[in-house]
């Protein structure tokens, strides 16, 4: 018995198996490009995200297309690894307003694609 405030605290570990298949994809977040041109995409997923892509179309020129893979190990604009924002600095000479299309797919298997209203400036 304990007296007030004073409360009794167990700890301990509970294990359980997980079973199935995973058929679920990976849900993609936030899609963002910071001032110096790095493109980030924000994904979560209950395995290892596989692989992140971005395919950017020119809002004035659809033929004028740059596609990259986003990375979440510390390189390339990517600012801190393992995090689950998959990023990308974007190549200087790409210029203009565009559409982003995402594109990505987990351990499992599972992909997910996801096109935001939003227009991204690129210099």
């Amino acid at each position: 018995q304990s007296e007030y405030p004073m409360h009794i605290i167990n700890w301990g570990t509970v294990k359980f198996q997980v079973t199935g298949k995973d058929t679920t994809p990976p849900e993609i977040g936030t899609v963002q490009v910071t001032g110096d041109n790095v493109l980030q995409v924000k994904v979560c997923d209950g395995s290892k995200v596989r692989h992140v892509k971005a395919t950017l179309t020119d809002e004035k020129d659809p033929k004028k297309t740059v596609s990259v893979a986003l990375l979440d190990d510390g390189s390339n604009g990517d600012r801190a690894i393992n995090d689950l924002v998959f990023s990308q600095k974007i190549p200087s000479q790409v210029f203009g307003i565009f559409r982003v299309a995402i594109e990505t797919e987990d351990g499992s298997g599972n992909k997910a694609a996801f096109e935001p209203e939003e227009r991204f400036v690129l210099h």
